[in-house]
C-alpha cells in the first residue's frame, strides 16, 4: 500500500497536468447577498465536467476517506498539492459527484463571509473586502486553466462596479454571465461589486480596531443594562434593612460584569496583540510574559467559576471565607497548570471538565434557589446534590459538542490534505475563553433566577427603585433575543428603550394612578390623612383588605340595584315616586357609606336586601375615598393579590398559557428536526439548545410577569387600560429598532413584528383575566367572574373602550408589518460567528 501512494504521488505532475482539461466545460456561479446580514455572504457553485480519459477518474467514486478521492479532489479544486489550510471557507457537505458512461460531473458549493480587509480564497475565485466594495478575482487551480469558463453573478440589488472583462450577457432576473473565458495563464476575471457604506466602514478601519471595538461593544451592552442597578444599590445604602436575598442578587448582576469585562478584555487584548504582531513572540517564544499572560487569563475564568460555584452551592455549606480562599488559590494553580510545561491533553481536559462543572454546577444551585423560593421553600444541603447531578450531565454534553465540533471542523478543513491529524492542544487551552465568551449573553438567567427570592419576599409598602428598574430591565432582554446586532456591532438597543420608555411612562403617570391619590377628610374641611391609598393598604391588614373586597362587592351589588331601580322607573308608571326616591336615597347613603376608609365590617349586610343606611359612621373611619373613586376602582387597582410578586406569576401564568401554540408553530417552523441534533455539533451545543429552546417562551412569560408586577403602578383602573405603558414601551423599541435597520439598509427581523402584535393581543386578554380573578377574590361563591365583568366594564366604559382600541390597532398594525415584509421567522438579525483564537 506504502508503494502504490508513492507511485500516486510520482504521478500527481502528470494527471494535474493542464492539458488533461483542455477540452473541459467549468461553470462557475457566484451570489453576494449582504442585504439582510450583517457581513456580505458570497456563496459560489462550481461545476467541472470531467473528460473520461481521465486518470484519477475512478478515484472521484471512491469514498472520502480514500487517498485516491483526495489526491483526485486536489487537482479539481485546488493546486494539486493543496498543503494550505482553507479555514474561512465554509462547505456544508462534500462535493457532489455524477458519473455517466462519457461524462463526469463533480459540483462543489463553498461560502464564506467577508468582514475584513483579508485576503480569503474560496473555490476558484480570491475574494477581498476593501474601501470600494467587493473584489472578486477568478483564480483557477493549474489543471483547469485551460478549461472552458462560464461565469454568472447574481446581483440581489448590488451595483458592477468596472469588471475586467465586460459581461456579454444580463438576464430579465438580473444575473451578470461571462461565457468561454480564455487566457494563456488561464481565464482572467475581475469584478468590483459596491458594498453598502456600513461595510466599507468596516473595511476602511480594518480589521484590528473592528474587533477591538466588537469586544469592548459586548461589554458595554451589558455594562448599559445592569450598572444602573447596581448604581441604584448603592443609592439606597442605609435606607433600607440589609436583605441577604438582595445582597446575592447583587453579586450575581456583579457576576454578570465580570464576565462581560474579562471576556472583552481577555479578546480584546488577544486582538491587539494580533494585529501588532506581538502575539507569535507572546506565544510561541519562551518567556516569562508569555507564560504570565496565559495563566492570568486562565486564572482568571478560574476565579469566576468558582465565585459562580460558591453562590451555587457551598454558599448553603460554609462562610464565603472557607471558600473562596482556597478557591482563588486552586484557580491560581489550575491557571499555572494550563500552561505550564506543555500539558499533555488529558491534564487540559480534566482542568476544563472541573472549570466546566463549577460553573454549571453553580448556576444550577441559583435556579434551583429560585425554584424553591417561588414554591415557598427553602433549599437544604441535600437540594444540592441535584445540582451538582445537572451540572455533571450538562459538562459531559458540553465537552462532548465541544470536541466533537472541533474534530469535525478540523476534519472539514483538512478533508483535500494527506496529513489528515488532528491536533486539540491550542482550542482546549482557550477553551476557558470560549466558554467565558459563550456566557457574556446566556449568564442573565441567573440573575433572573436570583431574583425570585428577592421579589417572592418584597415587604409589602415602598418597593425598592433597585429592584423594580432590575424587573423593567429582564422583561425587555426576555422581548428579544439578546443583545441586537447592527452591522456586526453588539447593542442593548431594545432592552434600555424598554427600561427607559416604561419607568419613564410609570413615573408620568405616577400622579394619576389610583393607589397614589389620597384620601378626602372625614368631615369635610378637617386635615386629610398623609398617607396615598397604596400606602394605606400596605400598612394594612389582611382582615382590612377581606373587607375591601367584601365592600367592593357590596358597592358593585348595590350599583346594579341603582340601574335596575332606574330602568324600572323610565319603562314603567306604576312604580310610586316616593318609593322611588326612598329606595335611591337608602342606595346612595349606603354607596357614601362605603366609601369610607378603613372599609366598613358590615359591608354584606349594608348592601343585602334588607339594609339601611347607618345613621352613624363607625369610629375607625379616618377619610373617604375621593370623588369618582370606588371600593370597587380600588379593589381592580390593587389586581387580585396585595403582593406584586402574586399578581405578577398570575399574569405570567396566563401569559405563558396564551403562548402555547405559538410556540407550538415557532418549534416546528423554526427548528427542523436537523436543528436539534446540529446543536450538538456546535460549540457548547446544550447550553445554546437550552437557551433557545427557553428564549420564546421567556418572552412571553416576563411580558406578562411586567404586567403583573407593576398592575398596582400603573395608570387606569381597568386592565386594558394598564397595558398602555408596556404596549408603547414594546412598540417603541420595535419602531427604533426597524428604524436603525432601515438607515443602516440592514433588513429588520420580520417576525418580531408579528410577536409584538400577538403579545399585544395576549396582553389584553390576559388584562382581562386579572380583572376577572379580582372579581372572582371579592366573591368566591360566584359561579363565574364574566358576568360581573362585563357589568364592571361598562361602569367605565370610555376608557375601557379606547384602551382596547388603541391596543388592538397597534397590534394589528404590527401583524401587517410582519404580513408585507414576509413570514421569514429567521429574519436578518444575528452576530458574527464564535471567535476563536
Amino acid at each position: 500500500m506504502a508503494r502504490a501512494d508513492a507511485a500516486h504521488a510520482v504521478d500527481d505532475a502528470t494527471e494535474c497536468q493542464e492539458s488533461m482539461f483542455a477540452k473541459s466545460a467549468v461553470s462557475t456561479s457566484l451570489r453576494l447577498n449582504e442585504h439582510r446580514y450583517d457581513d456580505g455572504t458570497v456563496t459560489v457553485t462550481t461545476v467541472i465536467e470531467v473528460p473520461a480519459d481521465w486518470p484519477l477518474r475512478e478515484g472521484l467514486l471512491l469514498s472520502p476517506k480514500s487517498a485516491l478521492y483526495r489526491r483526485a479532489m486536489r487537482c479539481l479544486l485546488a493546486d494539486g498539492a493543496s498543503t494550505e489550510v482553507r479555514d474561512k471557507e465554509e462547505r456544508d457537505n462534500l462535493p457532489v459527484v455524477v458519473t455517466a458512461r462519457k461524462e463526469t460531473t463533480v459540483t462543489d458549493t463553498v461560502w464564506v463571509a467577508l468582514s475584513d480587509r483579508s485576503s480569503h480564497d474560496v473555490g476558484p475565485w480570491r475574494q477581498q473586502l476593501d474601501t470600494e466594495g467587493y473584489r472578486l478575482t477568478l483564480n483557477a487551480p493549474p489543471a483547469l486553466r485551460r478549461a472552458s469558463w462560464d461565469v454568472s453573478l447574481e446581483r440581489d440589488g448590488n451595483n458592477l462596479l468596472d469588471p475586467v472583462p465586460k459581461p456579454t450577457q444580463l438576464t430579465d432576473d438580473a444575473v451578470y454571465k461571462w461565457e468561454d473565458l480564455h487566457g494563456a495563464e488561464g481565464p482572467e476575471l475581475n469584478i468590483t461589486i459596491d458594498a453598502p457604506w456600513r461595510i466599507r466602514t468596516v473595511a476602511r478601519t480594518g480589521q484590528y480596531p473592528t474587533n477591538v471595538l466588537i469586544c469592548a461593544a459586548q461589554a458595554f451592552a451589558v455594562l448599559a443594562v445592569f450598572v444602573p442597578f447596581l448604581i441604584s444599590r448603592v443609592r439606597e445604602r442605609g435606607r433600607h434593612p440589609a436583605d441577604p436575598r438582595l445582597r446575592v442578587l447583587t453579586v450575581v448582576v456583579g457576576i454578570q460584569l465580570s464576565i462581560a469585562l474579562l471576556n472583552a478584555a481577555d479578546f480584546g487584548l488577544y486582538n491587539y496583540l494580533t494585529a501588532k504582531t506581538y502575539m507569535d513572540q507572546l506565544l510561541y517564544a519562551d518567556t516569562a510574559i508569555s507564560s504570565a499572560y496565559q495563566q492570568v487569563i486562565a486564572a482568571a475564568w478560574m476565579l469566576v467559576a468558582a465565585m459562580i460555584f460558591h453562590l451555587g452551592v457551598t454558599r448553603h455549606l460554609a462562610r464565603a471565607r472557607f471558600t473562596l480562599v482556597p478557591g482563588a488559590l486552586v484557580a491560581g494553580a489550575a491557571g499555572w497548570m494550563f500552561y505550564h510545561s506543555d500539558p499533555r491533553h488529558e491534564v487540559l481536559l480534566c482542568l476544563n471538565g472541573v472549570l466546566t462543572l463549577m460553573l454549571y454546577a453553580g448556576t444550577a444551585g441559583i435556579c434551583l434557589d429560585g425554584w424553591r423560593a417561588a414554591r415557598g421553600q427553602a433549599t437544604r444541603w441535600r437540594h444540592l446534590a441535584v445540582a451538582l447531578g445537572v451540572g455533571a450531565v450538562i459538562t459531559a454534553m458540553t465537552l462532548g459538542s465541544f470536541l466533537k465540533n472541533i474534530i469535525d471542523t478540523q476534519h472539514s478543513q483538512r478533508w483535500l490534505l494527506e496529513d489528515r491529524s488532528i491536533d486539540l492542544s491550542v482550542d482546549l487551552l482557550n477553551y476557558p475563553s470560549y466558554l467565558g465568551g459563550a456566557l457574556v449573553f446566556t449568564w442573565w438567567i441567573a440573575v433572573l433566577a436570583a431574583s425570585v427570592p428577592v421579589l417572592t419576599n418584597l415587604p409589602r409598602g415602598h418597593m425598592r427603585s433597585s429592584v423594580r428598574l432590575l424587573v423593567v430591565i429582564l422583561g425587555g432582554i426576555a422581548l428579544e433575543d439578546w443583545p441586537d446586532w447592527y452591522a456586526g456591532i453588539p447593542v442593548s438597543l431594545v432592552p434600555a428603550t424598554t427600561t427607559v420608555v416604561l419607568l419613564t411612562g410609570i413615573r408620568i403617570n405616577k400622579s394619576h394612578a389610583l393607589l397614589n391619590k389620597h384620601l378626602d377628610p372625614v368631615p369635610p374641611g378637617a386635615t386629610s390623612p398623609g398617607d396615598t391609598i397604596g400606602e394605606l393598604l400596605s400598612q394594612s391588614s389582611q382582615m382590612t383588605l377581606n373587607r375591601l373586597r367584601a365592600t367592593a362587592h357590596a358597592y358593585h351589588s348595590l350599583e346594579q340595584e341603582g340601574r335596575k331601580l332606574d330602568a324600572a322607573w323610565k319603562s314603567t308608571s306604576d312604580m310610586d315616586a316616593e318609593s322611588y326616591r326612598q329606595k335611591g336615597e337608602r342606595i346612595e347613603g349606603n354607596l357614601d357609606r362605603l366609601s369610607d376608609w378603613p372599609p366598613p365590617s358590615d359591608a354584606p349586610a349594608v348592601a343585602g336586601p334588607r339594609g339601611r343606611r347607618r345613621r352613624r359612621r363607625e369610629a375607625t373611619v379616618v377619610g373617604r375615598l375621593p370623588d369618582g373613586v370606588t371600593p370597587v376602582d380600588v379593589a381592580m387597582s390593587l389586581g387580585p393579590s396585595a403582593s406584586p410578586w402574586q399578581n405578577g406569576l398570575r399574569a405570567s401564568l396566563y401569559m405563558t398559557v396564551m403562548s402555547l401554540p405559538v410556540m407550538c408553530y415557532l418549534y416546528t417552523a423554526d427548528y427542523a428536526p436537523s436543528w436539534w441534533t446540529d446543536q450538538f455539533s456546535e460549540w457548547f451545543g446544550p447550553l445554546w439548545l437550552v437557551y433557545w429552546v427557553l428564549m420564546p417562551l421567556l418572552g412571553w412569560a416576563a411580558c406578562g410577569f411586567l404586567l403583573g408586577f407593576f398592575w398596582q403602578e400603573l395608570p387606569g383602573r381597568r386592565g386594558p387600560v394598564k397595558i398602555l405603558p408596556i404596549v408603547l414601551a414594546y412598540v417603541s423599541a420595535m419602531l427604533l429598532d426597524s428604524f436603525v435597520r432601515y438607515a443602516l439598509d440592514q433588513s429588520a427581523a420580520n417576525y418580531q413584528w408579528g410577536i409584538t402584535g400577538l403579545l399585544t393581543i395576549a396582553l389584553t386578554l390576559t388584562s382581562i383575566a386579572m380583572d376577572a380573578s379580582t372579581l372572582r377574590a371579592q366573591r368566591a361563591s360566584w359561579a363565574t367572574s364574566w358576568s360581573p365583568l362585563a357589568s364592571v366594564y361598562r361602569l367605565g366604559a370610555a376608557h375601557t373602550g379606547l384602551a382596547l382600541i388603541v391596543a388592538q390597532a397597534a397590534a394589528i398594525v404590527s401583524l401587517w408589518l410582519q404580513l408585507r415584509s414576509g413570514m421569514d421567522a429567521s429574519g436578518g438579525q444575528g452576530g458574527p460567528s464564535s471567535e476563536g483564537k
